[in-house]
């Protein structure tokens, strides 16, 4: 049947796609047929490093402040530069928000398919619901982290950006979780490795912080494993978008009405 021959056309895509950009699927196919969710999710981690990227040029070329770098709220408390250092002053964090904006509609959209392959299909996990809201209001909130300043509350400027890592976790492990049955021995001490690290980072960060609030000083732990911990999850970040499966493919079909179709259908109204 046509529509058999479109879900069989679709997983062909799916497996064809795989390891390939999001980005670049997503320029080859606009219209968004045959998408697995999962390639939005990728389209949307490439957007985001390559903002943290311009951002971070943008900030070492241009900061008002010569000193930024090595004297800044996240130095102070951690010891090192996250990579959100670079969304701290302008014109870096106003183009960073701008630019955020691409990553969060492929996120939403990835979001957006999810839902709807939840309400499709009645095996989906409660847990796949629960991730997929949460994802979706980490996204909305990271215009915290440009619209707050550091200096007026280091907290509402980093918690969003911790959210993320956590709930984007969360998404992974919902995705393979639904397809549990095709996840390698690999994949499995993968997710392992991912979710540790996803919530160890957010745990020490906001220790750090704590402990700079109270003392004005920053703690005896290492910075490097800090660092190292912050380089491991985004390690893990980069990997999961290839690794996960495609749990569902969604096919859609676009038709354009003709104009004069439509003033008949309007007139039947």
């Amino acid at each position: 049947t046509p529509e058999s021959s479109a879900r069989n056309s679709a997983k062909q895509f799916a497996l064809a796609t795989k390891f390939s950009s999001g980005l670049v699927v997503l320029a080859r196919n606009p219209l968004l047929e045959n998408i697995p969710p999962v390639v939005l999710l990728k389209a949307a981690w490439e957007l985001l490093f390559l903002n943290l990227a311009i951002s971070w040029i943008l900030t070492l070329a241009f900061s008002e402040d010569d000193d930024f770098v090595a004297n800044n709220y996240v130095r102070d408390r951690l010891g090192y530069n996250t990579l959100t250092v670079g969304w701290h002053t302008p014109p870096a964090k106003h183009l960073g928000g701008v630019l955020w904006m691409g990553t969060a509609y492929y996120a939403l959209r990835f979001v957006l398919m999810n839902q709807l392959r939840f309400m499709r299909d009645p095996d989906s996990l409660k847990f796949s619901a629960f991730a997929n809201l949460s994802f979706r209001l980490s996204i909305f909130s990271i215009l915290l982290t440009f619209i707050v300043d550091p200096n007026d509350s280091i907290w509402l400027h980093t918690l969003p950006f911790l959210g993320l890592i956590i709930t984007n976790f969360m998404v992974v492990l919902a995705l393979c979780l639904e397809d549990w049955e095709h996840v390698t021995s690999t994949g499995k001490l993968f997710l392992v490795y991912f979710g540790l690290v996803s919530f160890l980072l957010p745990f020490v960060v906001v220790f750090e912080f704590r402990f700079y609030d109270i003392h004005q000083r920053k703690s005896s732990w290492p910075p490097r494993w800090t660092l190292y911990l912050d380089c491991a999850w985004l390690l893990g970040a980069v990997v999961s978008v290839w690794l996960i499966p495609s749990v569902a493919v969604i096919v859609r079909t676009l038709e354009v009405v003709p104009k004069q179709e439509m003033i008949s259908l309007r007139r039947g109204c």
